[in-house]
């Protein structure tokens, strides 16, 4: 009896003779998948694709008005702001101007007023400023431009009067047609000269020609001082110096105008410069009533002489 075991090729030898082989290893099993919600792909027809671009093209569509929409809520909330700021910045400027005026009539009510205003109180004002013809109580100046002169010219220049005295003349007048003649009158003017060295005022301004009656209130420039001289103009004789006087500086300033202004009250003559006094004087053979007139002159051979008058107050005692 032979004791060997027989021999199995398939088996790798470490089985139990008694047992058998060896139950194969188990793996792990997978779980099956989730079944799927289709089991075949959606087919999508030509028709919903179109319905699909449609849909989205719409929606581009609205994007776009809702965007113009906004954009348009915005610019007018930013005009109407722009229109509240613009208001609130013209309320704002207006209330500084009414305060600055407040305070410029306080300060006025509160400073002295010129000696020529202070002597005139009580008188009433018979003109407005040297604009045009268009003044109060019809009173017209004369006008050149209408009336031609042979001595010079008289018109109204940017709202401004020019009086001009051609070149070789003695001087030109240019006077004011009143209501009705004037003796007791006050006249104030702003004066520049433009050419030429000598400029003056006329009260009680009356007659033709060789006959004419007046009082003048001349200014001459002498270098940067001033020169006045109130001469009394006889009719046919050579006219009489009244007064004269000296202002250091007057014409220091050569782009500035000065104030000349004179006053007729009876037999008193008033002179005034730059709001002040420079001297009075009484004439026992003063004449009767006239009218104002500006004067410029006389002019040299050549140029002849220009002076610009502006803001002229006529006032006379009220009736």
């Amino acid at each position: 009896m032979n004791d060997q075991q027989p021999f199995h090729p398939q088996d790798p030898g470490n089985h139990n003779p008694y047992t058998g082989p060896p139950p194969p290893p188990q793996y792990p099993v997978p779980a099956p998948l989730p079944p799927s919600s289709s089991e075949e792909p959606t087919i999508i027809s030509h028709s919903t694709t179109q319905e699909l671009q449609k849909t989205k093209r719409s929606l581009k569509i609205m994007r776009i008005k809702l965007i113009i929409l906004l954009v348009m809520f915005l610019i007018s909330v930013g005009g109407g702001i722009t229109f509240y700021l613009d208001q609130a910045s013209q309320s704002n400027t207006i209330t500084s101007l009414r305060s600055q005026l407040e305070t410029i009539k306080s300060q006025r009510k509160q400073a002295p007023a010129d000696q020529f205003h202070q002597d005139i109180q009580g008188w009433q004002i018979e003109t407005e400023p040297l604009t045009s013809n268009a003044s109060l109580n019809n009173i017209r100046w004369k006008d050149s431009d209408k009336e031609p002169m042979d001595l010079g010219y008289c018109h109204f220049v940017a709202e401004t009067y020019r009086v001009e005295t051609k070149p070789g003349k003695l001087g030109n007048t240019c006077i004011a047609t009143l209501n009705s003649p004037q003796h007791d009158i006050a006249l104030q003017v702003h004066m520049l000269l433009l050419q030429g060295n000598q400029a003056g005022i006329a009260l009680r301004w009356s007659g033709l020609g060789q006959n004419i009656a007046n009082y003048q209130f001349i200014v001459k420039k002498v270098g940067p001082d001033g020169v006045w001289i109130l001469r009394k103009g006889i009719p046919a004789a050579d006219d009489t110096n009244l007064s004269t006087g000296n202002i250091s500086g007057l014409f220091s300033d050569r782009g500035s105008p000065i104030t000349i202004g004179m006053k007729t009250v009876g037999d008193g003559i008033y002179l005034y410069i730059n709001g002040q006094m420079v001297g009075h004087r009484y004439d026992k053979n003063s004449f009767g009533p006239g009218t104002v007139g500006l004067s410029a002159g006389p002019g040299t051979a050549n140029t002849g002489c220009e002076v610009m008058f502006s803001n002229a107050e006529i006032y006379i005692p009220k009736s």
